[in-house]
């Protein structure tokens, strides 16, 4: 169901409307400022969408990006927020489709994840052809270029030696093996990023659907999105991508133990999911509720996201959730 500006609630208050609209579009501008945030750039979009329809969010965010274009001409600011501004809206546009359409939520982010990677992918391969340079060349000459620039913006710090300041300019001055470390993890960060930013946003948006829902109903929670399982038969492609890691460089040389890593980072990340769902059930199960249990989820996935992906591992046999649904059914009402 498609809810515009014409909903009952909003008669009378065009202007206002658009204002509003446009903050949340200045916000996602702001959040693609500082690249650590822009994880969640998508959602302030995708609420605009929600909130007030489609072609608002449309405007605001053609209105938002024009002053990003500005701010680049005349403030010397980064193009590189202009591009997340960019893709930030492009996931806003994906998740916003999953909620007007009533997909469930993992059933939408493993979808929309898919079709992002192939368009990726995809325009990879046509910038490529249109290319007389190889991706190798590509990358070599926006790392050198990237290297030169900070080099330039950070003599001063530079120029006090020490021993980090000493390795960083070794990295540093071998832009070939960054760009060789690019290439070998290429495929992994185009899906992890994919996935992440997807999953960060879907997340934080059903968070705050008290704001939204009254206007765009949605039957889908929090609950079921972090209730998220990884079929029983995706053990077995975890279990070949550790043997490609530990024997593929014997069986097939670098190359084997290459896509050994990429396929374990890949598939870690929707363990890490699979864990944040248990995780999540635990907080419950013990009563922790409220800002607390956001403060604490969120520390948890910055330090501790390696436990949270064995967690989804191990989940697998030990099956943790059967030990808290009895509780959980009894705090429903509590979440």
């Amino acid at each position: 169901m498609i809810m515009t500006m014409n909903h009952p609630s909003y008669k009378g208050k065009t202007p206002v409307i658009f204002w509003r609209a446009l903050f949340l579009g200045l916000l996602t501008m702001a959040l693609c400022s500082f690249v650590p945030f822009s994880i969640f750039a998508p959602v302030p979009l995708a609420m605009a969408a929600l909130l007030f329809g489609r072609m608002v969010a449309l405007t605001v965010g053609g209105i938002s990006f024009v002053i990003l274009l500005v701010m680049f001409n005349y403030l010397g600011l980064s193009m590189l927020v202009a591009g997340l501004f960019v893709l930030s809206a492009i996931y806003a546009a994906m998740i916003t489709q999953v909620v007007l359409k009533g997909i469930p939520p993992v059933k939408g982010i493993v979808s929309s994840g898919a079709i992002i990677i192939v368009a990726m992918a995809a325009l990879i391969g046509v910038s490529l052809l249109a290319s007389d340079l190889s991706l190798r060349e590509e990358l070599m000459e926006l790392v050198s270029a990237i290297i030169t620039q900070f080099k330039q913006e950070n003599q001063e710090m530079l120029s006090r030696g020490g021993d980090e300041v000493r390795n960083l300019l070794a990295m540093l001055n071998h832009p070939d093996q960054i760009v060789d470390e690019m290439l070998r993890w290429l495929p992994s960060a185009i899906f992890g990023t994919a996935y992440m930013v997807l999953w960060a946003s879907f997340f934080m948006l059903l968070k705050n659907s008290a704001v939204w829902k009254r206007i765009t109903p949605y039957q889908y929670s929090v609950r079921d999105l972090v209730s998220f399982r990884m079929p029983d038969f995706m053990i077995w492609p975890l279990i070949a991508a550790l043997t490609l890691i530990l024997a593929g460089e014997y069986l097939f040389g670098a190359v084997g133990v290459t896509i050994g890593g990429n396929l374990l980072y890949c598939l870690g990340l929707f363990f890490f999911f699979q864990g944040i769902g248990i995780y999540v059930d635990s907080l419950r199960y013990m009563g922790v509720y409220g800002v607390f249990r956001s403060i604490l989820t969120a520390f948890t996935i910055v330090f501790a996201w390696k436990v949270l992906a064995l967690m989804g591992v191990f989940d697998m046999w030990f099956n943790f959730r059967k030990w808290l649904v009895k509780k959980n059914s009894d705090s429903s009402s509590q979440d």
